[in-house]
């Protein structure tokens, strides 16, 4: 949950998003039901289905007792199918390759960096992955929180105790980590079941600085960043 200066400044470095974009704010359009319920069923290969040929239209069958007019006929309605094979509509299992492709794109650090994202939180002790790719809380997730959510939750309200009418719309298990879970404590955060003697987890001040340190980094990288689009070159 602590921030470290160095490590952040090259994280944002290979950010192509810049600040306040709001990259998640519009993937709720581009995912649509069916594509949802696509990638929430087992794919072909997991259910050991057999591959099912499309219909194809416009064919005729022919009876045993037909004759066959001549081979270039022949040669010519194998070539009319294979016409039409290939403008068939696409295959279950290609619009799952499609769905898994689009889902990549999206969560690839050009688009929204929420692959970077779970796997801070998956190293953090927050989430972790099921064997089928599910991402969960860990059943120990509230004490691996970290110094960012408190005290962002503590600044902003949103916990139980300052926001009893929920404004945020957050889930209860989130709400109630402070006071439940965590307590604030002259000079840092400590689990509640904690006694005083036995001290703070973190130092709040000790994190502040660190932040501070991280903001400063963060805005001097941008401002780099402006530079080169304004007046041609970077400053180093």
């Amino acid at each position: 949950g602590g921030l470290d200066s160095g490590e952040s400044l090259d994280q944002y470095r290979r950010n192509p998003r810049p600040a306040q974009s709001l990259s998640f704010e519009n993937i709720q359009f581009l995912l649509n039901d069916d594509m949802v319920s696509r990638l929430k069923s087992p794919s072909p290969a997991a259910t050991n289905t057999p591959a099912v040929a499309a219909p194809t239209t416009g064919t005729s069958t022919t009876s045993p007792n037909s004759s066959t007019p001549n081979a270039t006929a022949g040669t010519s309605s194998e070539s009319n199918t294979k016409s039409q094979t290939t403008t068939e509509a696409p295959t279950l299992a290609n619009q799952q390759a499609m769905d898994e492709l689009t889902i990549a794109i999206l969560a690839s650090q050009e688009c929204t960096g929420i692959w970077d994202e779970i796997q801070a939180l998956v190293t953090s002790e927050v989430l972790q992955i099921d064997r089928d790719g599910t991402v969960v809380l860990r059943q120990d997730w509230q004490d691996n929180v970290g110094a960012s959510i408190l005290l962002d939750g503590h600044e902003k309200g949103w916990f139980k105790e300052h926001d009893p009418g929920n404004s945020f719309c957050l889930h209860e298990d989130m709400r109630t980590l402070v006071p439940d879970i965590w307590t604030r404590r002259d000079n840092g955060w400590a689990f509640a079941d904690n006694k005083p003697e036995e001290g703070v987890e973190f130092n709040e001040n000790e994190y502040l600085d660190i932040k501070r340190e991280y903001i400063r980094d963060y805005g001097s990288h941008f401002d780099q960043i402006d530079g080169v689009g304004r007046f041609g070159g970077a400053t180093e």
